[in-house]
């Protein structure tokens, strides 16, 4: 769920003021330090080695009193969201600004590394470069583990050696970025990898190659060999694209699957994981919290946010810093608990499944179809002003069910003028693994349709349409797009000509070419499916409907640089949303070779609600993962 402005949210537009570009030898005053920890059943412990004073927790036997079980968890986000929901409230009891010394950042020689005014890394927790060089980051604990992060300000020109300094020295493997370089016409932070791969660069001693970089919908990984003298070290940069500048990711469940990227890839290094942001307080805070509340919820069955917020600010300033993001928290925390299946290796996912059809004698149900019911009940609840665009009066008739439009802000708009055509569509884009907008769903056109259709074909450089309704119904509001014989059919400024046709059992082929007022000529490929009765809610057959995957699939591919595949189905979402979400399982599977259904369906229906409407869908992307891997006598080498 997306969360927009909240009376109770700190003023954004003013959250940090730049630390002036000159000296200064005045020091601010420090705030008395008081405990505000209650019912602790973590012991503060002072750690002195050679790296300096550090707080760290232990872990006692007594939970605290305000623990929620993670059964209840749901229900208490549900009765507490909001914008004057508890869950805001609770947040203005956080303590914030700064509570202990910073005598180090303070210094005159070291000022200048602070970005922010008052966003200072406190004395006892800070990062120690070798000769005692200061940084503006902090050791912060993980559940369980003492100095699992470190949160950092994002490196600046005058302080990107230092940066790499801290990687080498701790043995950093893993570098979690939540900000882009450059938001809002504002540079956050510097670019401090090379551009290209394989292409290399230095800071201080220390050399950078880029060996790898893997673009995903909403995050890119890149993998960076280091080499000081004769060593190397190589170290993964996890950088998360989809967070918004002084808000929060539209969709909990993007920031839920990139945690899971980043802690199911395993490095050699043994060190810190490096997280920033701009200033290494708001998004790392965030982030940083997920972690840590899913970890311990796992391990204790229960949860508490605000007590672990508070004790992350203890170690570093204002970690979690808006209402907005304290709220985010709790959404992305209920997500990661309750959608517990996703990301099973291929090897332990047909015993998975065998579990999940076991029969619930004390719910009178599979497990499956409870896992079901428990997504349905943490999808996202959109707001109706998000549908206005569908609703309004010049576009109602332009819908062919008045219960299935598009979320506004995830909608294809038209840009090519037809006389008495305005932007709209109805239709979405859905993301793939790989690409954020890797589809365009849609309903068959009607009549009066049809130009709005080529429209969005042109506009968007679509190279491939998946057409899953096998009827078509002349007369009855649905329309032919296409030229059904040898001759040219117009539509509006669109000229189209059929120029070859291919029957397959499953599906019959069209290569289709238009022109858009005498212009270049493009071509598009048709593909009209056989083997799905409109009368049915799955595919006859799990192998048929892989098949029509890869059949369609390998010809988009051939088509590397065009835009998305255009999908429709009668209605534009239930045969549709099965065909994009066991697209994007598999091609997560070739990836990743694990299998996440839940994520996958919770991410496109944040787009379009009406995805996978029934458990008898969702019991079918099961039954055809698993006939997808019975083509693989491993698990290790997916082509």
């Amino acid at each position: 769920m997306r969360y927009k402005e909240s009376t109770l949210e700190l003023n954004n537009s003013n959250i940090y003021s730049q630390v002036e570009e000159r000296e200064t030898k005045s020091y601010i005053e420090k705030p008395v330090v008081e405990s505000h920890t209650k019912n602790v059943y973590y012991n503060e412990v002072k750690e002195d080695n050679e790296t300096g004073g550090y707080y760290a927790f232990s872990v006692g036997s007594q939970l605290p009193k305000d623990a929620i079980e993670v059964k209840n968890f749901y229900e208490y986000v549900e009765k507490r969201r909001g914008k004057e929901g508890d869950i805001l409230k609770e947040f203005l009891m956080l303590k914030g600004g700064l509570q202990k010394p910073t005598d180090a950042a303070l210094k005159p020689g070291n000022r200048l590394k602070n970005k922010y005014k008052d966003m200072y890394a406190y004395d006892e927790t800070r990062v120690i470069l070798d000769n005692s060089s200061y940084i503006n980051a902090s050791f912060i604990q993980g559940y369980g583990q003492v100095r699992k992060y470190i949160a950092a300000q994002g490196p600046l020109d005058k302080t990107v050696d230092d940066f790499w300094r801290m990687v080498w020295q701790y043995d950093c493997g893993k570098i979690v970025m939540l900000t882009n370089v450059f938001e809002n016409g504002k540079e956050k932070c510097i670019q401090y990898w090379p551009d290209h791969e394989q292409q290399k660069t230095s800071y201080g001693p220390i050399s950078l190659l880029l060996v790898k970089e893997d673009v995903y919908s909403d995050f890119t990984v890149r993998r960076i060999k280091l080499q000081k003298e004769n060593v190397t070290k190589t170290v993964l940069q996890f950088h998360f694209t989809a967070w918004p500048d002084k808000d929060v990711p539209k969709y909990a469940s993007s920031l839920v699957h990139f945690r899971h990227k980043v802690n199911t890839t395993r490095t050699v290094a043994k060190g810190p994981m490096v997280v920033h942001c701009s200033a290494g307080v708001g998004r790392t805070g965030t982030y940083i919290a997920l972690d840590y509340i899913v970890n311990e919820a796992k391990d204790r069955d229960y949860v508490e946010v605000f007590r672990s917020v508070e004790i992350l600010r203890n170690q570093r300033v204002n970690m979690v810093q808006t209402a907005n993001q304290y709220l985010f928290l709790h959404e992305a925390v209920l997500e990661a608990l309750m959608c517990p299946n996703s990301g099973i290796p291929c090897r332990d996912f047909p015993d998975n499944y065998k579990n999940m059809m076991r029969f619930d004698n004390k719910k009178k149900k599979h497990k499956l179809q409870i896992e079901y019911e428990l997504l349905n009940s943490i999808s996202s609840r959109h707001d109706e002003k998000v549908f206005s665009k569908g609703k309004s009066e010049e576009n109602r008739g332009k819908n062919r069910y008045s219960n299935i439009m598009p979320v506004g802000s995830e909608m294809p708009l038209l840009s090519t003028a037809v006389d008495g055509r305005n932007e709209y569509i109805n239709a979405v884009f859905l993301p793939g693994y790989r690409k954020n907008k890797t589809f365009i769903v849609t309903q068959m056109p009607m009549e009066t349709t049809v130009v709005d259709l080529w429209r969005l074909v042109h506009d968007y450089e679509i190279p491939t349409i998946v057409m899953l309704n096998k009827d078509i119904q002349k007369g009855k509001s649905t329309n032919v797009y296409w030229p059904e014989g040898d001759k040219d059919v117009t539509f509006g400024p669109f000229n189209i000509t059929r120029t070859n046709t291919i029957s397959k059992n499953l599906y019959t082929c069209l290569d289709l070419t238009y022109k858009y007022k005498n212009k270049e000529l493009r071509q598009v490929k048709l593909f009209q499916s056989k083997f799905w009765e409109e009368n049915m809610i799955n595919p006859g057959s799990a192998n048929d409907m892989l098949s029509f995957l890869s059949a369609t699939e390998d010809e988009h591919s051939n088509n590397r640089g065009c835009g998305p595949v255009l999908v429709h189905c009668l209605n534009g979402c239930d045969k549709s949303g099965l065909y994009c979400v066991l697209a994007t399982v598999i091609e997560r599977l070739r990836i990743e070779q694990d299998v996440d259904i839940q994520h996958i369906i919770k991410q496109m229906r944040n787009r379009r609600p009406q995805i996978i409407p029934n458990y008898e869908q969702f019991q079918f992307i099961y039954e055809a993962v698993i006939e997808y891997l019975k083509e693989f006598e491993t698990y290790s080498n997916f082509q």
